[in-house]
């Protein structure tokens, strides 16, 4: 599968606009380098689990219902206590709507307890996928 990318003209003027345009749809790139380490304590496996912000999720939900949002998952950090993982270099699709769906349906939600009181405009909570349930778009292993 063929992609155009471009970066949003739109970024120029509004930094919080979405990142890209693929294949001439709005869509918006995540980028995660660190694993959600503890995943298990919710009963999802840290190597696949990322990380959506509910913030992220009202702004599309108002304005980007359409939006395709690509997950560029590049685990660099591959241990913390307990916890590892493989490396992971890959990127994943997922339609905005399905995201809803899942979330709709009662996806796990995690909040940040030392950012509840954050005034920089880090997000309160995220809601925590499993990739492997999103379209595999690159693997990008070396």
């Amino acid at each position: 599968m063929a992609l155009n990318v471009e970066i949003n003209p739109a970024k120029s003027t509004d930094p919080t606009a979405p990142d890209l345009l693929v294949n001439g749809r709005i869509a918006d790139l995540k980028v995660q380098n660190t694993p959600f380490f503890t995943a298990s304590s919710y009963s999802m496996d840290p190597q696949f689990t990322v990380t959506f912000n509910r913030k992220d999720y009202e702004r599309y939900d108002a304005m980007y219902p359409e939006i395709e949002v690509y997950f560029w998952i590049n685990w660099t950090q591959l241990s913390w206590k307990n916890y590892s993982v493989k490396e992971l270099n890959s990127v994943f699709k997922a339609n905005f709507s399905a995201l809803k769906s899942k979330i709709v349906a009662g996806a796990v939600e995690h909040t940040y307890q030392h950012r509840q009181n954050d005034r920089v405009g880090n997000a309160k909570s995220s809601f925590l996928f499993d990739v492997r349930t999103f379209d595999l778009i690159a693997d990008l292993k070396t």
